[in-house]
């Protein structure tokens, strides 16, 4: 089995191993896990076309708040976002959510194509697990990112970068905007990362 349709190849092994740690590191509201995979090829900095991995919702408010936040936290990396559908570059992002109770057991985490966190997917998604009733300060969000930079011309996926962070709701760090802008500083952080190796960023 591999990591990329037609491109980035990693055995069945590498992935067992990334998704074994993610889902058994619990991260904080100062910690973010994040693990990236490449070929060690060097990849052209510049233009880039931020959207969703799903073009079903490249049109939603949120969505676009989100592209914002991330086209804001790329260029230490080298990039710059921009709307230009001509770029040679895109790079494609999914977020998913997952609400679940102080002391209950993390969602499992799958890395590659489709992957998804807590039943949402590849996309947008939120899934809940905490019985109704229980306060909110004892209730804990756990993010995850996904980015991937994709080749134009050929659909090649040139370098993904996944994360996952976690906070109490009642939180600043719980803010979607927030959290996500974390992620992508640590996914983007000493470009473009060891691949295969999951590290936790502060």
């Amino acid at each position: 089995m591999l990591l990329f349709r037609g491109s980035i190849l990693l055995p069945m092994a590498a992935l067992i191993l990334a998704g074994s740690m993610v889902s058994g590191c619990a991260t904080t509201a100062t910690q973010v896990e994040v693990t990236r995979f490449h070929l060690n090829q060097p990849i052209p900095r510049g233009a880039i076309r931020i959207t969703p991995a799903d073009p079903a919702i490249n049109d939603s408010l949120e969505n676009k708040q989100y592209a914002a936040v991330i086209g804001q936290e790329i260029g230490a990396a080298g990039f710059r976002s921009t709307d230009a559908a001509s770029t040679e570059q895109l790079l494609l992002f999914s977020v998913t959510r997952h609400l679940r109770a102080a002391g209950a057991p993390r969602p499992p985490v799958t890395i590659g194509v489709g992957g998804g966190t807590g039943g949402g997917g590849f996309g947008v998604g939120v899934s809940t697990s905490f019985p109704i009733g229980t306060p909110k300060a004892r209730e804990l969000v756990t993010y995850a990112l996904n980015l991937r930079i994709r080749r134009a011309q050929d659909n090649a996926i040139l370098w993904e970068g996944r994360a996952t962070t976690e906070a109490l709701m009642t939180t600043a760090a719980a803010d979607p905007r927030t959290a996500i802008a974390r992620m992508t500083r640590a996914i983007f952080a000493d470009f473009p990362g060891e691949s295969g190796k999951t590290i936790m960023v502060k």
